[in-house]
């Protein structure tokens, strides 16, 4: 007599098992590759927020300082440098470029009279302990009266707790002659 083979509606616990594990391998890599992205992402937009600081500092020091009359500290010797620089404004008044401390944060900052322009963000400040080591204008006479200036400082977010990948810090330098 012959036996009749039953026919099965449904998956094997196996089946199901091995179908899980693949889902999960699959779901693994699906969100560590979206982890990733979103670290990048958000780094990205710090280093964004440190380079657009640091070019808008720099621009401004460099339109300030061709616009002036003259430059007068630190560069009275060639070659010594200095956190700030001092120079004549075309209207007479005198400004100083160079480092403040806000509130414990390093920044580049343009001070003229009384009032004071930061050329940095707050969410940022410069790289160093102290103004010295952050900032550094060095300056060198070209032909009579001209000065070259070398501008050089580095900038990075303020938050000293980020983690290692999420940290942004970039350098910046400028060179400029006089024309007074």
């Amino acid at each position: 007599y012959m036996k009749k083979l039953q026919k099965h509606n449904g998956f094997t616990l196996l089946e199901i098992i091995v179908s899980l594990g693949v889902l999960a391998i699959l779901g693994l890599v699906l969100s560590q590759t979206f982890i990733s992205s979103v670290r990048t992402s958000g780094k990205g937009e710090i280093t964004q927020e440190v380079v657009q600081n640091g070019n808008f500092a720099v621009e401004i020091a460099s339109r300030m300082i061709l616009n002036s009359r003259g430059v007068t500290s630190s560069c009275a010797i060639a070659g010594v440098s200095s956190p700030d620089l001092v120079f004549t404004n075309i209207d007479g008044g005198v400004t100083t470029v160079g480092c403040v401390s806000d509130s414990g944060v390093l920044r580049v900052a343009s001070t003229s009279a009384s009032s004071v322009s930061y050329l940095t963000s707050d969410a940022l400040t410069l790289s160093g302990a102290t103004c010295e080591e952050a900032l550094v204008f060095t300056c060198s006479i070209v032909g009579d009266a001209n000065k070259k200036i070398h501008m050089s400082f580095s900038l990075m977010q303020k938050n000293a707790d980020a983690r290692a990948f999420e940290k942004a810090s970039s350098p910046f330098e400028l060179t400029i002659t006089t024309r007074n």
